[in-house]
Order: C-alpha cells, then structure tokens, then sequence
C-alpha cells in the first residue's frame, strides 16, 4: 500500500510539473514566421536563426545538471513528412530512435504530427555531420498548410528536452 501511495503522489508530481510548464509557455510572446504565429514560451529567448534554412530560432536554458542548452528551430525545408522523420531518427542512430509519433492539434485545427526521438545525436549542419553527443532527445512537429510544412524541433540533452515537452506541446497548440 505504501508504495501504491508513493507511485500515485510521483504521478501526480509529474502531471503537476507538466501543467505549470504549459501554464508557463501560455504566458510566453506570440511570435511570427511567414503568415502563420505560435507562443514561444516566456522561458526561451529568440537568438539569430544559425543558418539560412532557418526560418525562426530560441535558446532554452540547460536544466541542472545538463551540459548544454537545448534549442528549438522552426524551419520550411522540404522533403515531406516521412523523410524527415527518418532523417531526424537516423540523426539519432536511426529508426530505433524514434520513441513516439502522435498528433496534435494545433490553434486552427490543423493536426501536427509529432515526434520524440532520443539517443546519440549527429547533428546534421552545413560543415557536414557533428560529434555525437550522447543522452539527447528531439521533440518535433510538423504541420502542413497551404503556405507549405513547418518543421518545428527541441533538440538538446534530454532532461532539458523532457522538462520543456509541455512547453513545446504548448507552443505546437499554439500555432495558427
């Protein structure tokens, strides 16, 4: 009985912890790419996108313990809804990496597919494939609209991408 107690209340932290990210991302800037808008979280702060496929860029502080930062990209390259998916997964280490692909519901009722993937990341950048880094996870969205697909990604170590996921689920809601 007591540990039954004990999984209930670490649930019930979780769904908590969860709910005030989302609360906190709804408090966040509505913010434009093309003719479409989305609420960054008040937490992540805008830097210059790193390249030119880059239609939008934020920096998400590191949680504690982490080495780095995380990073959310919002960009319009091409290739459709499977292949970036695999391209984002073998980023990872290939397929096995993916972990969940769902939908979500977006402000205008567009469905976003959605990822989360996790492993050793590669990134991909134009000076070519990167040293992996290990204990890292990506959530992704994308959503097509008539203005074409918008990939939106949270790529960093994972416990910064797991405590920022209400957070981009709440952005990916967000967008119109």
């Amino acid at each position: 009985m007591k540990y039954q107690i004990s999984a209930v209340c670490l649930l019930l932290s979780f769904f908590a912890l969860n709910a005030a990210c989302a609360e906190e991302a709804a408090k966040g800037e509505e913010t434009k790419v093309d003719t479409h808008a989305f609420t960054l979280p008040a937490a992540w702060k805008k830097v210059p996108p790193a390249n030119s496929m880059r239609a939008y860029q934020a920096a998400i502080t590191k949680a504690e313990g982490d080495a780095e930062d995380a990073e959310f990209v919002v960009s319009k390259s091409g290739g459709g809804l499977d292949a970036n998916i695999k391209r984002w997964a073998s980023q990872f280490g290939g397929d096995g990496a993916l972990k969940k692909k769902s939908e979500l519901k977006t402000a205008d009722g567009t469905t976003a597919t959605f990822v989360e993937i996790e492993g050793e990341y590669s990134a991909m950048t134009m000076q070519g494939p990167q040293p992996p880094k290990a204990g890292y996870a990506q959530l992704g969205a994308i959503i097509s609209t008539a203005d074409g697909d918008f990939f939106l990604k949270l790529v960093g170590p994972k416990k910064t991408v797991d405590a920022n996921k209400a957070a981009f689920q709440a952005l990916v809601g967000s967008f119109k």
